[in-house]
Formats: C-alpha cells, sequence, structure tokens
C-alpha cells in the first residue's frame, strides 16, 4: 500500500521519499493471497508475480471441512516480485526510495516534515 501510495502522490506531483529499512526483499521468499480485484489496480502486474489462482476456499472447523466455490480466482502472489515492481513503478512516478536506511525521527514543519536519519 505505501509504495501504490507514494506513486498515486508523485504522479499528482507531490514530491515522495519512501525509506525502506531492509536492503534485501528478496529473502526470505514469502507468498501473499489476494484477490483477483487487485488486477484493477494493477492491470499490468507480470505474470512471473503471481505463482498460483485458486478457485476454492476451504473453511475448517474441527473435523468439519467445508469448499466454497470462488466466482473469480483468488491469486497467491509472489512477494518479492510484488514489491520490486511496485517499487519499479513508484522510481518511475518519479519517487525517492531509500533503501537501508533507519529513521529515527519525523517533525512536522510548515509546508512539510523534517526526517531524521
Amino acid at each position: 500500500a505505501g509504495l501504490y501510495t507514494a506513486e498515486a502522490l508523485a504522479r499528482a506531483g507531490r514530491r515522495v521519499v519512501v525509506v525502506e529499512r531492509k536492503i534485501d526483499h528478496m529473502q526470505p521468499m514469502r507468498s501473499w493471497i489476494v484477490t483477483s480485484d487487485i488486477r484493477r489496480f494493477l492491470p499490468d502486474l507480470p505474470d512471473d508475480a503471481v505463482v498460483h489462482e485458486t478457485r476454492v476456499m476451504e473453511l475448517r472447523a474441527g473435523a468439519r471441512v467445508t469448499r466454497v466455490p470462488l466466482i473469480h480466482p483468488d491469486l497467491i502472489l509472489e512477494r518479492t516480485k510484488v514489491l520490486e515492481y511496485l517499487r519499479e513503478r513508484a522510481r518511475d512516478a518519479g519517487v525517492e526510495v531509500l533503501v537501508g536506511v533507519d529513521v529515527r525521527g519525523v517533525s512536522s514543519v510548515e509546508g512539510g516534515f523534517t526526517v531524521i536519519f
């Protein structure tokens, strides 16, 4: 949500800086499960970010299991691929992305903020 919002703000003409503490988002590999509605926001999501689709949701309560068919499949996304894609979109929109930086404080000033690294 942060990189997507940063991109939208930059496209609206705002100066945006995203600060990421972690240097390497490639490890550990993780996945996200999202609805297909993500394509409304990210229609050009790369194919290699989608590792699987599921058309059934399984609900469990104790020994009982109910399978619910989905009208539109949920997508299983590779988190690192999605972040890489969002970071590139943000940079293309003019967002400055600082990686490996710790924020020590933020204070409000007239017309913006002061960030202490």
